[in-house]
């Protein structure tokens, strides 16, 4: 009885998933139409983005005033403004003339999952302004999203303003707010030839480090309490405190689905433990999976989702089958474990990396051993005391954030020194690089098979003969690339 309530549910997550896709599909702005001028009104939805001299935000437009246009207008549209003559709030009404294209007419040729960010975000329509708006003033109905927006907007400025260095300055608003925007294109260059690009992006492990650093800090406050026979108490105070933490970092980042998944993770784990009950982690990340899903019916278009939930996956697959203990001391015990996971992350990610971005880092995993606890032990702490500091506003309080921003500026500055020195010692590696073009669906899904092969508890028979399978991958077959090995794939 149970499995044919797992299947029904696998169903339904289908059905909703497929009913929400073409529903969207059915509001995008026709082709026939492209270059069409209208005039639209509605409000700016998230925080605005600046790109050069352009300035990018997504409108979401007034049901009423939608549907008084024919074709219906698509329920949100990503608006560029060209040297904009006002300054854009969250939660702002205005009303536009737009020049609108559909969306996908803008793709990269070849690229996986081509469309999915604007599938994903329900944008229908792409706008360029061909005249100055007009502020129609506050939409009432998103007071709450409209606050928690320009709360982030306001620190984005707030850090863009406290920090010298304009490579600090953007990784401080990648890790404290999911704000992309500000990184250059060497800097994400460097993030990506070290295999540490994920750091721009706000994740499961950030989520991880905060909820764990804050109820770290929560229990030990109430240490004292102890003698008195509180110490179940200041250990759930410590895990609700962990919890909140994580809820309250994800909405700063804006909801992404990597911090969505994290704190669906980390309430179940919170829920079971406060039950008294016993949540596998397998089980935990089914959960989390099917309530994404209902939540974000389209986040199986985002790049994020497949390498947020495989590599978490991959984390399970390997780790569930170790034993708890260990022969080595808890500093080493713990060094081997960090050291272990990269591996995991590294073997388990690489098919995802060949088929997303065609490329594999050999140094990524020297990279992570090195960034991750430096963004974890110093950086991130450092920068959410001054991220907290700066949102309370308190003068008396503004040398103390300075204090916290001077030591984020080290701590980014030495991550930045160690990955040039990687960077630059290219005559002891090289970033591979396949053409996507040439990787077909069925030679990435057998690469994907191996890394679970190798990845298998030491029992599992031949693990070696996972390497094989990623042979059709790492040497796809095609005019330009014989692969003399396996037939082509």
């Amino acid at each position: 009885m149970a499995r044919w309530r797992i299947v029904a549910l696998a169903l339904a997550t289908l059905l909703w998933c497929a009913l929400n896709l073409l529903w969207l599909q059915q509001r995008q702005w026709p082709p026939e139409q492209a270059n069409a001028v209208v005039t639209v009104q509605g409000k700016v939805v998230g925080v605005p983005q600046w790109r050069g001299h352009q300035q990018r935000f997504v409108l979401a437009i007034d049901a009423a005033e939608a549907r008084r246009h024919d074709p219906i207008l698509p329920h949100r549209i990503e608006v560029s403004w060209y040297r904009p003559s006002d300054y854009l709030y969250p939660g702002e009404h205005w009303r536009f003339q737009l020049r609108l294209t559909p969306p996908h007419q803008r793709h990269n040729r070849g690229q996986i999952l081509s469309g999915g960010h604007h599938l994903a975000q329900g944008i229908g329509a792409l706008g360029q302004v061909m005249a100055p708006g007009e502020r129609l003033g506050d939409h009432h109905g998103w007071r709450v999203r409209a606050s928690l927006a320009r709360t982030r907007q306001r620190l984005a400025e707030q850090l863009q303003a406290s920090t010298v260095d304009l490579d600090h300055a953007a990784l401080k608003r990648a890790l404290l707010l999911a704000d992309r925007s500000a990184v250059s294109s060497e800097l994400r260059g460097l993030l990506q030839r070290t295999g540490t690009a994920h750091l721009l992006a706000i994740s499961g492990l950030h989520v991880g480090m905060v909820a764990g650093l804050v109820g770290a800090w929560a229990a030990w406050f109430l240490a004292p309490l102890a003698p008195l026979g509180l110490a179940w108490h200041r250990r759930r105070v410590g895990i609700l405190a962990g919890l909140g933490a994580a809820l309250v970092y994800a909405a700063l980042a804006g909801w992404t689905l990597p911090t969505v998944r994290a704190a669906i993770m980390l309430a179940c784990f919170v829920a079971t433990w406060s039950l008294r009950h016993h949540l596998a982690p397998g089980r935990a990340w089914w959960v989390a999976l099917v309530l994404v899903l209902w939540v974000d019916p389209m986040a199986p278009w985002q790049m994020g989702f497949w390498l947020s939930f495989l590599a978490v996956a991959a984390l399970i697959w390997s780790f569930a089958w170790r034993t708890h203990h260990s022969r080595w001391p808890q500093p080493w015990h713990g060094l081997l474990s960090l050291m272990h996971a990269q591996a995991v992350m590294m073997v388990a990610l690489l098919p995802l990396n060949l088929i997303f971005f065609g490329q594999w880092v050999p140094v990524a995993m020297i990279a992570n051993l090195i960034a991750i606890p430096l963004v974890g032990a110093l950086v991130l702490p450092a920068l959410l005391l001054a991220g907290a500091l700066l949102w309370l506003d308190w003068l008396p309080l503004a040398g103390l954030a300075q204090w916290a921003l001077m030591v984020t500026g080290w701590g980014l500055q030495g991550l930045l020194w160690v990955l040039a020195q990687l960077d630059a010692w290219r005559y002891g590696y090289h970033v591979a690089t396949i053409n996507r073009a040439d990787i077909t669906l069925a030679s990435a899904v057998l690469a994907m098979i191996g890394a679970a092969w190798l990845l298998a508890p030491r029992a599992w028979p031949a693990r070696p003969l996972g390497l094989l399978m990623w042979v059709p991958a790492l040497w796809p077959c095609g005019p330009r690339h014989p692969c003399p090995v396996l037939p082509c794939i």
